[in-house]
């Protein structure tokens, strides 16, 4: 009997909280006090513990974390920001909310991250911010692209990196926020972190950290915990012009034990991407993620990408349907959605009309995969 035979469906992506997570989501519930407050403040302190001493600032979700960075730095209106053309739609929207320029730069064919050549050609005197996406977690080198700065006298330029992906990254065993002014984490639903909606700027700017949690809630000098937390009723004042964009600690709570297990969850992901990569690599027609060394690069493995000849791609994911498999088109190039047409990028482009994305998550069967990977190298031959 065949190993797969009793497998007749595997899920895109699976997720479960446990018990204690759950319990503690209840004893808010039961405190009446739904919104952000002491949970928020412990979450804040396992964020900077793990990132190496920084400052943090817990946002309800990456897109609004990112236009309250952006917001914290006093940019000029029309300021240019460079961001590359593979990754999610919020990385564009945000800058042009925010009254920014945008250049939209090319990615690199193999790892789909950004590299200095296409930075370097992309930078104009106006240019004030370069956003490095670190790519289904395979982190880019931010001392490198700071020195490269250094090289040609733009010292000024900021750099913010988005870590929606890259929560357990490092490159040469520096994590996430060593090297850039600040860096940006999703607590999405799907992600390696998650609380379901939710997000984190950190930086090892404290003053720069301070303005991000005014700026997060309308520019108030104190939140409804600190009013209310003490005996006696005290006055905020809006010292900044504001939004709303803080995480209550209903959701904060989630991300309590999400944080003290990670590391544990992120040994599960590399087995699933190696068994992945075994039971795929003499496969030509199917392209795998890029390799990388690691004793230099701790890859966060969030999403594990294939790709297949561009004319075959949406027959493919059709037929993986049709047997039960959940896939998805994760990331297509932000120059190929009608918004942004005006942009091209043809290594994104192309990336983006052969990428899929196939079930990644802690749990994930042997038996899954090989059912999976089964059924994809039979779908990519016939069709």
């Amino acid at each position: 009997m065949s190993k797969t035979e009793n497998i007749t469906k595997v899920q895109f992506f699976k997720r479960s909280y446990s018990l204690s997570q759950l319990s503690g989501m209840d004893k808010i519930l039961d405190s009446g006090f739904l919104t952000s407050g002491s949970i928020g403040l412990t979450v804040e302190k396992k964020i900077n513990n793990y990132f190496n001493s920084t400052y943090s600032c817990l946002t309800n979700s990456w897109t609004n974390g990112f236009f309250v960075a952006l917001k914290a730095l006093d940019l000029e209106k029309n300021s240019e920001i460079i961001i590359p053309a593979m990754t999610f739609v919020s990385v564009a929207n945000v800058p042009i909310l925010a009254g920014m320029k945008l250049k939209i730069v090319d990615v690199d064919k193999e790892d789909s991250n950004l590299r200095w050549s296409y930075i370097e050609k992309s930078i104009t005197p106006e240019t004030k911010v370069i956003l490095l996406v670190h790519m289904y977690g395979l982190m880019i080198d931010v001392k490198e692209i700071k020195r490269k700065l250094k090289e040609i006298s733009r010292e000024d330029i900021y750099i913010i990196e988005d870590c929606a992906h890259a929560f357990e990254s490092s490159f040469d065993s520096s994590k996430p926020g060593s090297f850039s002014d600040a860096a940006i984490f999703s607590f999405y639903a799907t992600k390696n972190v998650s609380c379901g909606e939710g997000g984190a700027i950190i930086s090892k700017n404290k003053k720069y950290i301070e303005k991000c949690h005014k700026l997060r809630l309308h520019g108030m000098s104190k939140n409804a915990h600190d009013r209310y937390s003490s005996k006696l009723y005290s006055h905020y004042d809006v010292t900044e012009h504001g939004f709303k964009a803080n995480l209550p600690d209903l959701l904060s709570v989630l991300l309590l034990e999400e944080i003290d297990n990670v590391d544990k969850k992120h040994k599960e992901r590399k087995k699933i991407y190696k068994t992945y990569r075994k039971m795929l690599r003499d496969e030509n027609a199917i392209g795998l993620p890029p390799d990388y060394d690691p004793k230099k690069i701790k890859h966060a493995h969030h999403l594990f990408p294939i790709y297949v000849d561009a004319g075959i791609r949406d027959k493919v994911i059709y037929e993986l349907n049709k047997s039960g498999i959940g896939v998805a088109v994760n990331f297509r190039s932000i120059t190929q959605l009608s918004a942004f047409q005006n942009f091209k990028s043809k290594n994104a482009e192309e990336l983006g009309s052969r990428q899929i994305s196939l079930p990644f998550y802690p749990g994930l069967k042997i038996k899954e995969i090989e059912y999976v990977t089964t059924n994809l190298k039979r779908i990519v031959k016939n069709a």
